[in-house]
């Protein structure tokens, strides 16, 4: 909206640009080191906590998703979230000491992402961060969603590295993650990605409250430029 809202041609690269301190670098490979990810073969960064609503993960949904993962595999999930869960599981691992800048940084030692179009995610696909790639859950009803996938076509950004689902349990999330693990991703995407479809809720909430303000003009200039 703000490139189109300009006028302008711009022509620039648009992932996200983020410059991360040495710092926050040290960080990540502390917390790598202290729960020897090296071990494993599939690194996972699970986004659990989205801060807009667009996704309901309850304690219980997230160890749940969490453990149809590590039963496939050699692998181990990392919760990104602001607090600490506790489960009292070998290979799930409380991420809330790392900031979202220092788990960028951890990016470098995943494999893959889980997440859910939030904050996590979307730092995730700035230029500090290790290119993964990413199964996306989403909650098609919500009044924020903000897919990858529309982004990512506006700006001609290839998406193969991406798997997103909008209908799915903890038995799709466990399917999907094994076939990546057995058959790649790749693989997995052709079986599994289900395309998302463009909803206007936020839109309508917008217009809705430039009517509440008699904001006539705006609701006509908010109009033209989406």
């Amino acid at each position: 909206s703000l490139v189109r809202s300009s006028g302008l041609n711009l022509t620039v690269n648009p992932l996200p640009i983020l410059f991360l301190s040495d710092a926050e670098k040290k960080a990540a490979e502390k917390f790598a080191l202290t729960h020897n990810l090296q071990k494993y073969e599939h690194v996972i960064l699970f986004e659990c906590a989205p801060q807009t609503s667009q996704l309901l993960l309850t304690r219980e949904i997230i160890l749940s998703y969490s453990n149809q993962i590590i039963k496939h595999g050699n692998a181990c999930v990392i919760l990104s979230a602001p607090q600490a869960y506790g489960y009292n599981e070998p290979h799930i691992f409380d991420g809330n000491i790392l900031s979202i800048r220092e788990t960028v940084a951890l990016t470098h030692f995943c494999n893959l992402i889980l997440g859910c179009s939030s904050g996590i995610t979307w730092a995730s696909t700035s230029i500090a961060a290790k290119p993964l790639p990413f199964v996306q859950i989403l909650a098609e009803d919500t009044y924020y969603f903000n897919p990858l996938s529309i982004t990512f076509k506006k700006w001609k950004r290839p998406l193969d590295s991406l798997i997103e689902l909008v209908h799915f349990d903890e038995t799709k999330i466990g399917v999907v993650f094994k076939d990546i693990f057995l058959n790649g991703f790749e693989a997995a995407k052709l079986e599994h990605h289900q395309k998302v479809r463009v909803q206007f809720k936020l839109h309508r909430g917008i217009i809705h409250r430039f009517l509440l303000e008699r904001k006539i003009s705006e609701i006509l200039t908010y109009v033209t430029l989406n």
